[in-house]
């Protein structure tokens, strides 16, 4: 089983509680297609989105689109490793 299929992102840090969303945007797109989340944040939703277009097995691109800088009295600042996020997320590339 791979880690995808054990939802790796619910182990993510952040808020997500729409994955019917993402879902139905993964099931509603065409082969081709290109989904875009804008405000990527600490990437939990992204890798669900990440995982569905994996599960779907289908010619999908995901693009995240953020700062990626979060700089705050909350969480101080803080760059994001995404690399290690796409590793992580376990995530192949369908779109070629």
């Amino acid at each position: 089983m791979s880690v995808a299929a054990v939802d790796y992102w619910r182990s993510l840090p952040g808020w997500f509680n729409f994955e019917d969303v993402y879902q139905l945007a993964v099931a509603n797109s065409r082969d081709g297609d290109t989904l875009v989340e804008v405000g990527v944040f600490l990437g939990k939703s992204l890798c669900m989105l990440l995982q569905e277009v994996d599960r779907s097995g289908r010619p999908l691109s995901v693009v995240g689109v953020d700062a990626f800088r979060i700089d705050d009295e909350y969480f101080g600042q803080v760059m994001m490793p995404w690399g290690e996020l796409a590793r992580d997320c376990k995530v192949r590339d369908t779109s070629r």
